[in-house]
């Protein structure tokens, strides 16, 4: 018997129904609709309450690490300005290119810089320092009221090629360095860039970064950097911080500080904020203040998102305000959570309006990140798509009595014609269907109708060319996933003396750590690495394509220059200089490469910014570490790498080197796995092989994140002596 076409089935389901009262399949249609309309509107407010939620927390986890990576770099560069102090009052400093020549520089006091006679020809005005004229070419130089004269004399004739120092550091981190200083005990004060307009009777040592600064070294104090609070910088009317550390004279003694200003708006950078949260979004700077003599914490804001176009930290003055108390069971735990350092987001109400707080540590001492987002604006599109669908069903309701009228003369008519612009379409779409699934991405449908029809033919036409493109980026993604896993050594290498191994997990489709052994006896003509073998670890800052790239940039310079090197410090800062020369956009990478000579039991290494190696002595049951003090590869190409080395590495101690994901895997809870289970994981896995405590470090990371997404990129070897 003949199937009956869906043509004719429709037709005759149109002829029925439109048997059964209009009127009343009008109200049935209102109700459905209605409801409907409900459905998608609380589902659509829920979808759009958990993207807000993710994306709030993923905006607090940037700016955070953007602060700290900011706070990283200025400690580094002070640190820096602190060296060549030091060496320039023990005069070994650099002379200033003026002197090179046998001419000497000139210098300027500060006075000179208040008389357009006297002041530097380039003296201007600067963006950056708003109403101050300030010179580039030259540094200013002050002696404080009462200042030890003949000392201060003795430091000016040391200090001209400061200047140098100073531009060099401002050139690298224009984006940062508001202005640079050095304050001696004699009373003296070298800046940069050079300015006049000192307060009459000015002293810096009586400055508070210099007076803080100075009480701690006395006290022996085991902070070795100090920034200040929030204030407002005279010149740019801007919110600023203040890094110093201690400079110290040949002697050892305490010869002064040197510092950096640095304003905030350059280390908060928002970016990436909705343009539907510009004008409700609340950014703060807060601390937990429990010094109320309540006893009980008071959330403090010294700093606020200001008014004004953009993300912006400007404000008349720096106060410490305080939130009013929130009768709210949350609250209690909103300030827990951020004397802890943890990440979170909870429902709160803030200024009488449901929101959400995002919140997040900026350091170590309980100062944190607070975003606040009010809920009805993530609710906004689903309150106007409850409303269209309300008006949408009243017009429908009035429409059914409209064509009450006009159904039972042409019911014939639109049920026929109905029927097969209804078919039409669909087998259309059934066509496309069936060619899509043999492979043909050309096919489209050639459905012209406005109705719900030619509404999914349109999404369907839409559809296709996005699945061919989706279908082609997994497939490069996978090729790139193939090529970078073949880059990772599939086996350790058999060194005498020692069992190896190392592990390498991302956390993308493609990852940026970098884990490599080199045997360098079979590619260097220097006798030093005659049967030696390097074992490398990197991490490069972020994730993705472009840290992959970078990571593979890093291992072909490695690779490549290995033959020609004459020292490991050497081939690192070959490296460095050839991969900052391709870096952009603020990366870098962290490395540690330890050469391990088999002959003689020895490893030497070199670390640029990495983490310590992490050795344990199974015989006292300690742990101690193999530090560097370089920076990381793709921040200074002039940087001068040094190595280390320990010899004679006793039978059963264990050395292991990872990247940050390991220690900073993080649970349900926002805790961090830490060293400290790091440590005690080697330790009670210290009579197994290298592989097998590999094995066992994965493992145990892998039930303290639990349902935890993987964050990081999860890198390490392990080294032990047999």
């Amino acid at each position: 018997m003949p199937s009956m076409s869906i043509r004719w089935k429709l037709l005759l389901l149109l002829l029925a129904l439109s048997l059964v009262p209009v009127i009343g399949l009008g109200l049935f249609d209102h109700l459905v609709t209605r409801e409907a309309g409900n459905v998608l509107s609380a589902r659509t407010g829920e979808q759009a309450s958990s993207r807000a939620i993710q994306r709030l927390l993923q905006m607090t986890e940037d700016q955070v690490l953007i602060l700290r990576r900011s706070r990283e770099v200025m400690e580094l560069a002070v640190e820096i300005q602190a060296i060549e102090v030091e060496k320039t009052l023990a005069g070994k400093g650099a002379k200033p290119d003026t002197e090179k020549g046998g001419t000497a520089a000139k210098t300027y006091d500060q006075s000179d810089f208040d008389d357009p006679e006297r002041a530097p020809p380039d003296l201007a005005y600067s963006d950056k320092h708003g109403s101050q004229k300030v010179s580039f070419g030259h540094q200013s130089l002050y002696l404080a009221p009462g200042g030890d004269e003949a000392a201060a004399a003795k430091e000016k004739r040391l200090i001209g090629g400061l200047r140098d120092t100073y531009a060099r550091l401002q050139t690298i981190h224009s984006d940062l360095i508001l202005r640079q200083y050095t304050a001696f005990e004699s009373g003296f004060l070298t800046a940069y860039p050079g300015h006049g307009g000192y307060p009459e009777g000015f002293d810096p040592r009586q400055r508070p970064w210099y007076q803080r600064l100075i009480a701690g070294e006395r006290r022996q104090s085991s902070d070795k950097f100090l920034w200040s609070l929030p204030y407002v910088d005279a010149s740019s009317g801007q919110i600023a911080f203040t890094v110093s550390m201690p400079v110290y004279g040949p002697d050892g003694a305490i010869a002064g500080v040197t510092a950096i200003d640095v304003l905030m708006k350059d280390i908060f950078r928002f970016a990436g904020v909705p343009a539907e949260w510009q004008e409700s979004l609340e950014a703060m700077i807060v601390f937990v203040d429990n010094r109320q003599p309540s006893g009980e914490g008071r959330l403090a804001i010294f700093a606020r998102r200001g008014d004004g176009e953009g993300m912006t930290w400007q404000r008349p003055r720096v106060n410490i305000e305080y939130f009013s108390p929130i009768k709210h069971s949350g609250y209690a735990d909103l300030l827990k959570a951020i004397e802890k350092g943890n990440y979170g987001i909870r429902h709160m109400p803030y200024e009488d309006r449901l929101s959400l707080w995002a919140h997040g540590p900026i350091d170590d001492i309980g100062t944190a990140l607070l975003l606040i987002l009010p809920l009805d604006v993530v609710l906004e599109d689903a309150r106007k798509g409850e409303q269209f669908i309300e008006s949408l069903t009243l017009e429908n309701l009035h429409s059914t009595g409209l064509a009450t009228l006009l159904v039972g003369a042409i019911v014939f008519l639109v049920a026929f014609y109905g029927a097969r612009s209804v078919t039409r379409p669909v087998r259309a779409l059934t066509d496309m269907a069936r060619r899509i699934s043999t492979g043909d991405f050309a096919a489209r449908a050639d459905v012209k109708g406005r109705d719900e029809l030619g509404e999914l033919a349109c999404r369907f036409n839409e559809m296709v060319p996005m699945l061919e493109d989706r279908l082609r980026m997994v497939k490069g993604l996978n090729l790139a996933r193939e090529v970078q896993e073949n880059l990772i050594p599939k086996t350790a290498p058999d060194i005498p003396g020692f069992d190896i191994a190392g592990t390498s997990i991302s956390c993308d489709e493609i990852g940026g750590d970098y884990l490599d052994f080199l045997d360098l006896s079979n590619v260097c003509a220097n006798e030093e690495f005659s049967g030696c073998h390097a074992m490398i670890v990197g991490d490069v800052s972020g994730h993705g394509a472009a840290s992959a790239l970078l990571m593979a940039t890093a291992r072909a310079l490695l690779h490549g220059l290995a033959g020609s090197t004459q020292s490991l410090s050497g081939l690192i800062g070959e490296v460095n200089r050839r991969l900052t020369l391709d870096i952009e956009g603020g990366r870098f990478m962290t490395l540690f490469c330890g050469l391990i000579h088999a002959s003689g039991r020895r490893l030497t290494w070199v670390s640029a910014g990495h983490d310590p190696a992490i050795v344990y002595d199974p015989a006292t049951d300690a742990f101690f570490e193999l530090d560097g003090g370089d920076i990381p590869l793709g921040i200074d190409p002039e940087w001068k790498y040094s190595e280390a080395e320990t010899a004679d590495l006793p039978i059963g101690q264990i050395v292991t080197v990872a990247t940050d994901g390991v220690w900073e895997t993080r649970n349900s809870s926002g805790e961090m796995f830490g060293k400290d289970r790091y440590r005690d994981v080697i330790r009670r896995h210290k009579g197994k092989k290298a592989a097998e405590i590999c094995r066992a470090i994965t493992r145990e990371l892998a039930e303290f994140r639990g349902d935890s997404a993987v964050r990081d990129d999860v890198t390490m070897i392990v080294l032990k002596l047999i």
